[in-house]
């Protein structure tokens, strides 16, 4: 007969300071939160696969009891719409545009237009290539699911033990008390290593209390990768704050095509190629640029013009407009990686 095996999670201790325990118990409690979440996540999809509702077009929402031993779920299931990928249609819709450019240079272009040596595109083609990128991206529309414990009330587990060669997904009272504790040790782990709010004042644990620590070190957020070493007793750890941005590229997509609303005012959020098409055919650039919403800059990026009945605009101005609706959307926020860098000979935890 194969051995048991059995790994053994312990919940972490409040980290409010930045001690040599502290460091090792939130990496600890790192690789800890990725067994307790294959955990759940078996048991929901275990669960999930026991639902009388399993496509987009049944009767939902809707929901389902489920009693497994002493304990009463509840599985919710609800429409999930097809999702665009914003990011692959603006990605996509960047390289169509470098591409007509390309081989415009070659000479290739014969449908476009050239005017005083650069490129113009019909606004029509624009769109069109738009609404294939945005349904060639878009996803099948799916289910969402949501289990609930409805009864009894689990506490925190202080250790939670598990068998590495148990199938977590199948629907059993034992299977459930795993999910339910996984769940509660999650999220109280968290709150002990990253923080958390009380009566709406913000308390912090350890990742909130190093990031403080390391930004001051550095006199301020970083604006490339900056590395922050912490040794005790011969352990060096490795503190990386990495700034990034995450664009939004909805926003991107509605800035170019976003339809005008019945009524202009100061604030209407309306797309590019809409207001230029309002220029052209209803007369109405005094009005815009009265409400702020075009100026001298974007009429000269898209330098907008009728040929045989198609409005035509820029090619570089539109390639930076883009960019600079891609810098406008986007937010900024600080990686945090940490890691043990070295342990030297004769530190307290070599050997």
């Amino acid at each position: 007969m194969a051995p048991i095996r059995a790994v053994e999670i312990r919940l972490p201790p409040h980290l409010d300071d930045l001690s040599l325990d502290s460091f090792l118990s939130y990496l600890k409690w790192q690789q800890a939160k990725q067994d307790l979440k294959a955990v759940k996540e078996a048991f929901q999809e275990g669960i999930a696969g026991e639902s009388r509702y399993c496509y987009p077009w049944q009767e939902i929402p809707a929901e389902e009891d489920f009693e497994l031993g002493p304990f009463h779920i509840k599985l919710k299931t609800a429409k999930k719409p097809g999702t665009v990928s914003w990011e692959k249609v603006i990605s996509g819709f960047k390289a169509s545009l470098e591409y007509w450019k390309s081989e415009w240079e070659r000479g290739r272009l014969k449908d476009f237009r050239t005017l005083d040596g650069e490129l113009y595109l019909p606004i029509d083609r624009l769109e069109e290539k738009l609404g294939e990128l945005s349904e060639k991206y878009r996803g099948e529309e799916g289910l969402k699911r949501e289990l609930k414990l409805e009864k009894p009330e689990i506490q925190v587990p202080e250790v939670f033990v598990y068998l590495l060669d148990q199938d977590y997904s199948k629907p059993t009272g034992t299977n459930a008390r795993y999910w339910a504790e996984a769940r509660q040790m999650l999220e109280e782990g968290e709150k002990r290593t990253v923080g958390y709010k009380e009566d709406g004042k913000q308390i912090k644990r350890f990742k909130e209390i190093l990031y403080e620590e390391s930004l001051s070190q550095l006199g301020s957020e970083p604006e490339s990768p900056a590395r922050v070493p912490y040794a005790f007793d011969g352990i060096v750890f490795i503190h990386q704050l990495e700034p990034r941005k995450r664009k939004q590229y909805s926003k991107i997509y509605q800035a170019l095509v976003k339809e005008r609303p019945k009524k202009l005012t100061e604030n209407s959020r309306i797309g590019d190629f809409e207001k230029i098409k309002l220029m052209i055919l209803a007369g109405a650039e005094g009005e815009l640029r009265e409400l702020g919403l075009v100026d001298d800059e974007f009429m000269q990026d898209y330098q907008p013009h009728v040929r045989n009945g198609r409005i035509y605009v820029r090619l570089n101005g539109l390639i930076k407009r883009i960019g600079e609706y891609e810098n406008r959307f986007s937010t900024r926020y600080i990686e945090q990686n940490l890691w043990i860098a070295e342990i030297l000979p004769g530190s307290l935890r070599s050997g």
